[in-house]
């Protein structure tokens, strides 16, 4: 993420704006989207990383170097591991030589699950089906002969340079602005 995308953020959880932010640092208006073209002095992160209690690499980077590392460092298995054994156990199944129509419902029962989570405001119950989600789309990407990382890269490929807007908390490409 930019700089100013990792102090929106910072700002989004404090339940703060950037105008407000830089008021109470006594920067002067719009400095800080100035900081995406024009690099900060590091006094003034250091005033933004104290303001908001993080440190200067959460404010650089969108996270903390080392705690970066300490998770890189950890035995727990990361996602590509994670993807793997799902692969694997749907193997072990015989769930990729199944009908992928069957899995597309699949799919929707855990998206209605993960609306239910939502509407009911159960935190468990939305991070159990977006793990499902995920499941449940290696093994249909492994149905259609497809690898789900290549799905995700496609898709952020087609995303990652997209301009638009947030309208009513969603955001709109701009091509389906006029």
């Amino acid at each position: 993420m930019s700089l100013i995308a990792n102090i929106k953020l910072l700002c989004k959880l404090k339940g703060t704006s950037i105008l407000n932010t830089e008021k109470t640092l006594g920067f002067g208006r719009g400095t800080m989207y100035k900081w995406d073209t024009n690099s900060p002095s590091i006094d003034k992160i250091q005033k933004v990383s104290e303001h908001f209690k993080v440190s200067v690499d959460r404010i650089l980077y969108g996270f903390d170097v080392n705690e970066h590392q300490e998770t890189k460092n950890k035995t727990t298995p990361n996602i590509a591991q994670t993807t793997h054994d799902i692969r694997m156990w749907a193997t072990e199944r015989g769930l990729i030589d199944a009908d992928p129509n069957k899995q597309m419902l699949k799919l929707g029962e855990e998206f209605g699950e993960l609306c239910q989570g939502m509407a009911k405001a159960k935190p468990d119950q939305v991070k159990d089906s977006i793990g499902d989600i995920y499941v449940v789309l290696t093994i249909l990407a492994l149905q259609l002969g497809l690898n789900v990382e290549d799905c995700v890269q496609s898709a952020y490929d087609e995303i990652k340079d997209r301009k638009g807007r947030m309208i009513n908390g969603v955001f709109v490409k701009k091509e389906d602005l006029s």
